[in-house]
């Protein structure tokens, strides 16, 4: 113990009697009445990753004044693992959600494909896109007014409905980033804002007497040709 719940927890190396598997610097402490444990990290030298005394005793403190703010410092500690997160760069979300989209998990734990590999290329493709223009940007500071600029510039070549599966692609990465349940997605309803995307509707053939007419009329055209 070194003052304060701080102490050493030691486990020992089955395989060599004597030497230690590892040592991790704990802190005991009640909160609401609950006996419970703080993990501040491993002993070292203090770097890469690890604790000295000193620095161990730093994050004792920490915890300390956390309790002090009716702050519970394990749960705190959990929370800023998940902002920092959610402070991942877009491409990072963009390349993880394009993960889930190729494969798909099924019965007796077996992974598969689920998409046509042209499918996924096109995929690709478009996420793509998106990355180019905010994948070093973190979630938040892509603003709603740079989306729009950048769906017109698809407008501007005419290339609408690129622009449409664009913005779809970035609404459902935003959406899966979304981690804190904020609802911050510049992808969203921005269709006020964009020139409509009209597509001329196109019958199909369903009557037996059209079908074979066209199939004559392929047929024709082969001979001609």
């Amino acid at each position: 113990m070194t003052g304060g719940g701080l102490y050493l927890f030691v486990t020992p190396d089955q395989s060599t009697p004597g030497n230690a598997a590892s040592k991790l610097w704990r802190m005991g402490y009640r909160f609401h009445g609950r006996q419970k444990t703080y993990s501040i990290g491993p002993y070292g030298n203090g770097k890469d990753g690890t604790f000295s005394l000193a620095d161990a005793r730093r994050e004792r403190d920490k915890a300390k004044d956390l309790l002090k703010e009716g702050k519970d410092p394990s749960n705190e500690k959990q929370l800023d693992k998940h902002r920092q997160a959610a402070a991942r760069p877009f491409e990072k979300w963009a390349d993880e959600w394009l993960a889930k989209k190729k494969v798909e998990k099924v019965k007796r734990g077996r992974i598969v494909a689920v998409r046509d590999p042209k499918t996924i290329e096109v995929l690709e493709l478009r996420v793509g896109y998106v990355k180019d223009r905010f994948g070093k940007l973190c979630r938040q500071n892509i603003k709603r007014p740079d989306v729009l600029a950048f769906m017109r510039s698809y407008e501007a070549e005419g290339k609408r409905e690129t622009r449409d599966r664009v913005r779809s692609i970035g609404e459902q990465i935003c959406d899966y980033a979304d981690v804190e349940g904020d609802g911050y997605n510049p992808f969203r309803n921005l269709n006020g804002q964009m020139i409509a995307n009209i597509s001329t509707p196109r019958p199909g053939v369903t009557e037996p007497r059209d079908v074979t007419r066209v199939f004559k009329l392929s047929l024709t055209r082969e001979v001609a040709t």
